[in-house]
This record gives structure tokens, sequence and C-alpha cells, in this order.
């Protein structure tokens, strides 16, 4: 029930609102302020079927950090949809990332994502993957990621970089494609020292990985900054 009177709510959202509130993202504009450039009351009633202060402050931190976006890279994300209703869909699916998304550290990582979405560094499947992931994956996993590329080992080939790691807990990086299991012939164990990973034992005590296309968008265009 609770779930058909959210995606009531956004769907009375209109779209023209919708541009308005992504416009309005500049530095240190609160969202408190965004009703004196004439937003519809509809945002209201979002705002309340998604548990009001919580959901608020979620959005509020998501706009003030968009800040590095131009005008000119904004309204070019707005007028890139061919029609209203690829671009509702879209913000309605952005709206509930946010809602979905448990930490305010996460929504800092989804709105840096976002600014580089805007800015054509990452395609729009590749953006709602990993807002996607950021429901699901634990915000100590993505600072493990970013750690662990730090000390990667570094393997060029004709298949391309790849960033070989060791993890302990690799589950929700693996099952959100942040990471791909090293099988077969391309195992390297002796390149890699667990202790950089903060791993006691020998290489070969523990499961090697590399970190995919995805993987590395999240670290380039989500937590570089964070």
């Amino acid at each position: 029930m609770k779930n058909n009177k959210r995606n009531s709510a956004l769907s009375e959202l209109s779209v023209e609102s919708l541009d308005i509130l992504f416009q309005a993202m500049t530095k240190g504009e609160m969202l408190e302020s965004l009703p004196v450039i004439k937003i519809p009351y509809q945002i209201i009633k979002v705002v309340k079927d998604f548990k009001e202060k919580r959901f608020i402050r979620k959005l509020d931190f998501f706009l003030k950090n968009l800040s590095q976006t131009t005008t000119e890279e904004r309204e070019k994300f707005i007028n890139s949809f061919t029609t209203s209703t690829k671009k509702e869909d879209f913000y309605d699916g952005l709206l509930n990332h946010i809602n979905g998304i448990d930490s305010m550290e996460k929504i800092a990582v989804l709105s840096e994502l976002f600014s580089n979405f805007t800015k054509e560094k990452v395609t729009q499947r590749e953006f709602y993957k990993l807002a996607k992931s950021l429901e699901d994956i634990f915000f100590e996993d993505l600072q493990y990621l970013k750690f662990a590329y730090g000390k990667s080992y570094i393997s060029k080939s004709t298949k391309g970089t790849r960033y070989y790691i060791f993890s302990e807990d690799p589950d929700l990086l693996l099952k959100n494609g942040l990471i791909i299991e090293n099988t077969g012939l391309s195992i390297v164990p002796e390149k890699i020292d667990p202790h950089n990973f903060g791993l006691n034992g020998l290489s070969i005590e523990y499961e090697q990985y590399y970190i995919s296309k995805l993987g590395l968008n999240m670290i380039n265009y989500g937590l570089a900054n964070i």
C-alpha cells in the first residue's frame, strides 16, 4: 500500500517541476528555498510520501552537492530527453534511488555520479547500475574498493588494463558487478601482497579479483572526491 502511495505521488509530480528542481542545483541553495521559485505543491506531497524529514534531508544534500555542474550542462541534460515521458521516468527513478539509499555518504557518491553523468563521463545505463548498487552496498565496501584500487597490482595486456586486488568480504561488490573473480590462467598471486590490503597470510589463501569497468567508474566518477 505504501509503495502505491509513493508511486501515485511521483506520477503527480510534473516534469516541469523536476526541471525547476534540477536547474536550481546551485551552491548553497537549500531545498527549503525552492518553493520561492514556484515549485508546485506536488513536491510537498512527494516529500510526505517519502517520510518527510529523512527524504527532504537526503534530497537537499543531493542538490547541494551538485554545485560543480554548470548551467549549460544542466540545460543540456534536461534537453537531452526525446520525450517528456522518458524524462519523467528518469526523474522518478532518481527520486526512488535517493529514497532507497540509507546514508548521507552514499548520497554524496550518487551526487558525484549524477554530476559526471550530466557531463557524459558515464552512460545512462552505467549510471542506473551504479545508482542501484548504492542501495545495496555498504559504504565501507565502497571505501575498501577505493583503498584496494590504490594498492592494486596493475597488469596491461591485449585485454586492456586490469587492477588486481584481494578481498575478504567481496559478496556485495561481486553481486553488483564492481569486481570480477579472477580465475583461470590469468591468476597472478605472486604479484600481489595480501598485507597491502590489510590481510595476513599467503596470497594463495585468498580469492583474487580485478576491478570491473563499472567498478572503475564508481571509483573515478563517484568516489574520487569522497
